[in-house]
């Protein structure tokens, strides 16, 4: 799943990554390592090799009101929005709109707990043929 992204934050706290667009990249939009309480909203994400946003080891983040779409472009086994890992904790993830996805729209590896999803459009998924699982 990769091992940064083009916005790598590592280790943030109470950061905001707000109304950016990433278009047309070579790697997931953010991949957020450990970091706590930050605000990842109002992000267009389009036409990525990768994925959207891959979240591990990191709680008590708000992942919001982002489209993501058309990701997956070369590798196929990605995730819009992706929580990894037992220390993915209480975090929000709310009114995404995600389509057009090669693998998962939402997913959430080995999280830790109350970690909310809701309110999240995930529509036109599966570009390749693989498993479809909007949510997993």
């Amino acid at each position: 799943m990769g091992s940064d992204g083009t916005v790598y934050m590592q280790e943030t706290e109470n950061c905001i990554l707000e109304n950016c667009c990433f278009i047309n990249i070579g790697k997931y939009a953010l991949y957020l390592s450990g970091g706590r309480n930050n605000s990842i909203c109002g992000n267009d994400i389009s036409f990525g090799a990768e994925g959207g946003i891959f979240a591990i080891g990191s709680p008590g983040n708000k992942i919001s009101d982002n489209h993501i779409h058309h990701c997956g472009q070369v590798r196929k086994h990605i995730g819009g929005i992706v929580l990894y890992g037992a220390d993915s904790s209480g975090n929000v993830v709310s009114h995404n709109l995600i389509h057009d996805i090669s693998r998962y729209g939402i997913t959430l590896k080995d999280p830790g707990c109350r970690n909310i999803i809701e309110y999240n459009h995930v529509l036109t998924q599966i570009l390749r043929p693989l498993t479809p699982a909007p949510l997993k």
